[in-house]
């Protein structure tokens, strides 16, 4: 559901850099990419995550690439904070993905 979500909501977003904005939370995560010239699109889901609230953008292309390559239904994201690299493992592989954010 997460890399269907991400997918819709980048379709709206800059052509060239796909920027998508997370907006983490305990318990949820929302995410947010906008166009000048077709608006805004915005989509949130429930997630496992307990910490501070977090606002983070990455590539969405490049995201997306990175979760393909993981086999599983879940995976886990390794989050220090918006300017960190962030790690991708997936609980059924020892390949892990690591994709730097995107300043804000």
């Amino acid at each position: 559901r997460f890399i269907n979500s991400l997918r819709r909501v980048s379709l709206i977003s800059e052509e060239r850099l796909k920027p998508v904005k997370f907006y983490i939370s305990t318990g949820k995560i929302g995410l947010r990419a906008s166009n000048a010239d077709y608006g805004e699109a915005y989509d949130e889901m429930e997630l496992d995550y307990r910490g501070p609230d977090l606002m983070i953008a990455f590539n969405a292309g490049y995201f997306v690439e990175a979760l393909n390559v993981l086999d599983g239904e879940e995976v886990l994201i390794e989050l220090k904070d918006a300017l960190s690299p962030t790690v991708l493992k997936s609980s059924n592989s020892s390949h892990i993905s690591i994709i730097m954010p995107m300043r804000a």
